[in-house]
């Protein structure tokens, strides 16, 4: 090689060298000056990095001559980028990171009656909310047993092996003292119970509410053990619509679909639910381990908004479901089934729901009315049984905050139920029965 080619190589890489530039400098928190670690420092475009140190300084080296993007990232920090021209007269830089914070939607909790926020009420609730219930719903969207029966000391009980019906417990206390509210409605008390659970659709709520321990004070006799209030969605401005198909290696096909949507005066919402279960014997032990079930749900609600602070509900649910359960061969002969165990239970639940209320920064007025019917007929082998429920539920409350003596809750409810046994038995099971009970209740601050 000659002189002068080692000349040209020699100023080639002069001239080179000479286009790589340094950027040095720190990074601190916006807000508290305090000096980041590990923060991201890239030129946009190229393989050219680094990050800070443990003092929060960094030193950036290869930068190309021109104009050039710098762009820094920390984990809770906002993506902050500048622009500079290199060479760059200046050889040290403090970058100030602004905090990047979610905001959190308050929760509010209606079972203890006073509509306040989680934080603020002094009973114990647990609140099951948002992406939990997704995930329980792709999990089992048919009914809401498994959204409650990985609740810490809620013990979801199969009460029978052929028609799998469940009840559940709270503190290790009996189904029948636990109570199962839907809006504030208790809808599932008494005889219509049993069946509860695998009967009620979780695709329209919004979150459930649970209060381990005796609420007796406002709910009475069957919330000794504690109470679970399962709170529907609201419509919103912006219309929703969701769509649910699940198909399962054990014959089962859910489809369920929810539509909700609102104006300034009129809101509605709206699901509808087909379950169907064909008989399934894991085992092969004659005896069928899931039962042979075929359930349709429709819950259609309207709201009427005087204005943003009264509110007016109208609602309803109806549901028919068939299920058979026990020897295989006698669910898919009808005809003879006289001679084998069989258990079927045919259901039918019509509820209406009225509800009317008005918030006011100090106080709130609710008024609700239900009226519940539940048709069921049970056969085994060799007993039947069928009885018919008809029970209502009416409510007025006021509750009203002062400064010095706390929030007050004042009112009256109203509760009915009637029994009629259509069973072909000597003892009959008939019956009817009134409460009534004023409610007050002072939360000091």
């Amino acid at each position: 090689m000659n002189r002068y080619a080692i000349i040209a190589l020699l100023l080639l890489l002069i001239s080179s060298l000479s286009a790589q530039n340094k950027l040095s400098g720190l990074v601190v928190d916006e807000h508290t000056h305090e000096r980041l670690i590990g923060v991201n420092i890239i030129v946009v475009g190229t393989a050219i990095g680094t990050s800070t140190n443990t003092e929060g300084e960094f030193t950036l080296s290869g930068i190309p001559d021109g104009t050039q993007s710098i762009k820094f990232s920390h984990i809770g920090f906002r993506d902050h980028i500048i622009e500079l021209e290199f060479p760059y007269k200046d050889s040290y830089l403090e970058i100030e990171l602004e905090s990047e914070t979610e905001e959190i939607e308050e929760i509010y909790v209606n079972a203890t009656r006073s509509s306040r926020t989680i934080d603020a009420e002094p009973t114990r609730v647990e609140v099951i909310a948002g992406e939990e219930i997704d995930e329980k719903i792709s999990m089992d969207p048919s009914n809401i047993s498994m959204i409650l029966n990985e609740s810490t000391g809620i013990q979801v009980q199969q009460t029978s092996a052929a028609s799998a019906n469940n009840v559940f417990r709270i503190q290790g206390l009996d189904g029948k003292y636990t109570q199962l509210l839907k809006d504030g409605f208790p809808l599932y008390g008494s005889f219509s119970g049993s069946l509860s659970l695998v009967q009620v659709p979780p695709l329209d709520l919004s979150q459930v509410e649970i209060i381990k321990g005796s609420s007796s004070t406002l709910y009475g006799g069957g919330a000794i053990a504690g109470l679970i209030n399962l709170i529907s969605k609201e419509p919103k401005r912006e219309q929703e619509i969701s769509f649910l198909i699940n198909g399962t290696s054990a014959l089962g096909l859910d489809l369920s679909g929810f539509y909700s949507e609102r104006s300034d005066k009129f809101g509605m919402t709206l699901l509808a639910s087909r379950n169907t279960q064909k008989a399934y014997d894991n085992n092969d032990d004659a005896f069928s381990d899931l039962p042979k079930i075929e359930r349709y749900t429709v819950n259609p609600k309207f709201y009427y908004y005087f204005d943003e602070s009264q509110v007016l509900e109208i609602g309803g649910s109806i549901s028919f479901e068939d299920r058979v359960g026990g020897y295989m061969d006698a669910i898919s002969n009808e005809s003879d089934r006289s001679s084998f165990y069989i258990e079927e239970n045919i259901s039918r639940r019509f509820t209406s729901q009225i509800k009317y209320h008005n918030s006011y920064e100090f106080s709130r007025l609710t008024f609700k009315n239900s009226i519940s019917f539940f048709d069921r007929e049970l056969t085994l082998s060799d007993y039947s049984f069928k009885g018919k429920q008809l029970s209502t539920f009416s409510e007025i409350v006021y509750n009203f905050q002062t400064n010095d003596l706390g929030d007050w809750l004042l009112g009256s409810n109203l509760y009915s139920e009637n029994f009629t046994d259509n069973s072909n038995s000597t003892f009959v099971h008939n019956y009817t029965d009134i409460t009534t009970a004023p409610l007050f209740r002072i939360i000091l601050r």
